[in-house]
């Protein structure tokens, strides 16, 4: 149809791009990451960066360069009481906006091929998978 984008054919590794996308670098070069957004892009979403998260990141060479507030308690209510965890460092809360666009530019400068203002409308499989 006129004015329609032709369609990407691409080994999809990501559906966005948010904090799912470490991969190896082997991998980065096969990798197509969409966002249907422009980063830096503003998401709704809680920013707790978990320390497993950080050790990946750490792994990877990625600073968390953004600015953070270190949580070491939280509580939830639960039917009958509530229920508390206290453990120093138990997530770090970021900006999603600032931490996602460094998250999606790290990608980027590692070879994986960030495509921003994309809308994905379907996604088929091939013979492969």
């Amino acid at each position: 149809m006129p004015g329609q984008r032709p369609s990407v054919g691409a080994w999809l590794r990501a559906p966005r791009a948010g904090p799912a996308w470490p991969r190896p670098p082997a991998v980065a070069a096969r990798t197509l990451l969409l966002e249907k957004a422009h980063h830096p892009r503003d998401k709704t979403c809680a920013g707790g960066v978990i320390p497993k998260a950080l050790h990946i990141l750490d792994r990877l060479g990625i600073a968390l360069d953004v600015p953070t507030v270190t949580v070491d308690r939280a509580g939830i209510a639960v039917p009958g009481g509530r229920v508390i965890v206290d453990e120093p460092s138990l997530c770090h809360v970021v900006r999603r906006r600032e931490f996602d666009a460094r998250l999606a530019w790290a990608a980027r400068d590692r070879g994986v091929v960030l495509r921003e203002g994309e809308h994905v409308t379907h996604v088929a499989r091939d013979g492969d998978g």
